[in-house]
């Protein structure tokens, strides 16, 4: 009885002393924070419409979800492109017009009612007024010779025209974004002028090289090929210091264009396709670049032997891949004629007066396991100077050699 009375005392002295010490800071351990509750994100005021739609309450990030959807069906809105009495129907969504959601929400943060604000996508609307303007564009035809340039006789030229592409889309999103409400809007087209004129021809009296090849008339299809394209290229007119380009010159070959299947050579086999004749005018004409002494800047042989030009002596051309080029290096323009006869080929370079150097074009063949390897070799002497060089080193697959048939060359 005695020492329980005794320890009653001493632990209500302990808890007065852990109490003491608690209240003094004794104690070290922390207590459980409050976890904090983040504000609500800001919702849009009461009566906010934006573009027609009200969005009260809503917060930026919904508002753009809602408001995206409640403007999808501006996507087949009609918008008219136009150029004189001609018409090109297209819509929004074609033209790459969308609504600036994001653009139209800032704003309504100060303002209850927003307005619809147009942006406009620059590719799309560049792909649809560039398929518009397929019915606008009008080549430009350039002056041109009317029989030999000796005789004087010029046919003046016309001009063309084009749609300005990137200056259409610029007026399109210019008018959109400053009037939503606009139906129609007008094309960019401005001028396209010939590359020469008239006056550029009259100085062109002299025919500096002239270079025939030989073609067999009852291949129809080729032949056809053949004068087509010689047609377009008869005219050709090459400036001072100007690199002249097949490919560019003559442009894209197809069907539409009135060119038909014939033999071509696709990696070392004989195919058909369309424009098969070409490459005998591209190899004539690089023949007269040779022979004029001219840099050759691009020029490709074929995977097959061909029979109308001197083996190593050949051009092939082919849209996107393969053209020839040659660079102008003389004084005086250049002016191209083509003539065919019912087998014949011929391309001639005019200048105004003779190039005043002596080309020689030598070329050697080595035959062997079914392949040739052609070198072709240029002296130039002009100016009491003589520049020797070897223009090619060419292999060819022989496996369908073609019976040879000579060409010619003459120079004046």
């Amino acid at each position: 009885m005695v020492s329980r009375s005794r320890s009653a005392p001493i632990c209500v002295a302990a808890s007065i002393a852990a109490t003491a010490t608690l209240a003094a800071g004794g104690c070290h351990r922390r207590a459980t924070p409050v976890a904090s509750v983040p504000p609500p994100p800001p919702a849009y005021a009461a009566n906010t419409v934006v573009a027609g739609v009200a969005v009260a309450g809503l917060t930026q990030d919904a508002g753009a979800k809602f408001l995206a959807e409640r403007l999808k069906p501006l996507g087949v809105r009609p918008l008219t492109l136009t150029y004189g009495s001609r018409s090109y129907h297209r819509h929004w969504g074609e033209l790459g017009i969308k609504p600036n959601v994001d653009a139209m929400l800032a704003s309504a943060w100060k303002s209850p009612n927003v307005p619809l604000a147009l942006t406009l996508d620059m590719r799309a609307a560049k792909r649809s007024i560039r398929h518009a303007a397929r019915g606008l564009d009008i080549e430009p035809i350039s002056p041109h010779f009317v029989g030999p340039p000796s005789k004087g006789w010029i046919k003046p030229g016309r001009t063309g025209r084009r749609v300005d592409v990137y200056g259409s889309a610029l007026l399109l999103q210019s008018a959109v974004q400053k009037d939503p409400g606009l139906s129609t809007v007008p094309l960019v087209v401005v001028p396209y002028e010939p590359g020469f004129t008239v006056e550029d021809l009259e100085p062109i009296k002299t025919r500096v090289v002239s270079y025939t090849t030989f073609f067999n008339p009852r291949e129809a299809n080729r032949t056809h090929n053949l004068r087509l394209v010689s047609r377009m290229l008869n005219g050709a007119f090459v400036k001072p210091g100007e690199v002249f380009s097949f490919n560019g010159w003559v442009g894209e070959r197809n069907a539409s264009d009135g060119f038909r299947e014939a033999i071509v050579y696709k990696y070392g086999k004989m195919e058909k396709d369309i424009g098969g004749g070409l490459c005998q005018v591209s190899s004539t004409l690089y023949n007269v670049a040779l022979l004029s002494g001219l840099p050759i800047m691009q020029r490709s042989h074929h995977s097959l032997t061909v029979h109308y030009v001197p083996l190593g002596r050949d051009a092939t051309v082919y849209w996107g891949t393969h053209d020839l080029r040659f660079r102008n290096d003389t004084s005086t323009p250049l002016y191209i004629r083509t003539r065919v006869s019912r087998a014949a080929l011929t391309i001639e370079a005019w200048g105004e007066a003779p190039l005043g150097r002596k080309v020689q074009v030598t070329s050697t063949a080595d035959w062997s396991n079914g392949q040739a390897v052609a070198r072709v070799y240029r002296i130039i002497a002009q100016n009491g100077q003589r520049k020797k060089e070897m223009i090619s080193d060419d292999k060819y697959d022989t496996q369908h050699v073609m019976a040879s048939v000579p060409a010619k060359s003459k120079r004046t």
